[in-house]
């Protein structure tokens, strides 16, 4: 059964879409068993980010026909883990609803977790994972208005700044397939075409 992982942002026109939309397309790649969907704090049906449309479309992902959805039309219960690009957004999901706190980090605290919990265990359940990852958490970590683990956007929203946000959200996903999948879940296609 695969996974399904939510990315939230405030709008769901730049940094979630384009993080959605980056990790499916490493999905695909990997042949992932993982859904990804993406939402805002704010209300849904605006286009993407014309900056975000085009710094995808450098990377062959075409993502003009997103329109933004907002987070209470997607089933955050449902979600087996919840990234979000800022604290504030976190804080928000957590105080609306407390029972997704286990499962919801930004981007950064996720991956710098993961990386001090080591390799995920080939035969280890996500729950199990998440539970390490998370150890030692303390929801007084979402107060305050520090930006160390956020994934700020890039404002004004010119090509270049979404560039270089959309750079950053690769090497992030990089590390949270890398760190929550474990490497015999990642398909590898052969290198021998008679080889199936």
């Amino acid at each position: 059964m695969a996974l399904e992982f939510g990315i939230i942002c405030t709008a769901n026109v730049c940094r979630s879409p384009m993080a959605a939309a980056l990790l499916r397309s490493r999905v695909e790649r990997d042949q992932l068993e993982l859904d990804v969907v993406s939402a805002g704090l704010m209300g849904g049906g605006r286009r993407a980010d014309p900056a975000a449309v085009r710094a995808m479309d450098r990377r062959g992902i075409d993502l003009d026909p997103h329109r933004s959805t907002q987070v209470s039309a997607i089933d955050l219960a449902a979600l087996d883990l919840i990234l979000t690009m800022e604290r504030d957004q976190a804080r928000e999901i957590v105080v609306t609803e407390p029972d997704l706190w286990p499962r919801t980090f930004t981007f950064k605290e996720y991956v710098r977790r993961a990386q001090r919990a080591g390799e995920r265990g080939a035969e280890e359940p996500w729950g199990g994972w998440l539970d390490r990852v998370g150890d030692g958490r303390d929801r007084v970590g979402l107060l305050g208005d520090g930006h160390r683990d956020d994934v700020l956007y890039p404002a004004p929203p010119t090509l270049r700044a979404v560039e270089a946000t959309a750079r950053e959200l690769e090497g992030l996903i990089d590390e949270v397939v890398t760190r929550s999948f474990r490497p015999t879940a990642i398909k590898r296609p052969s290198a021998d075409p008679f080889n199936t």
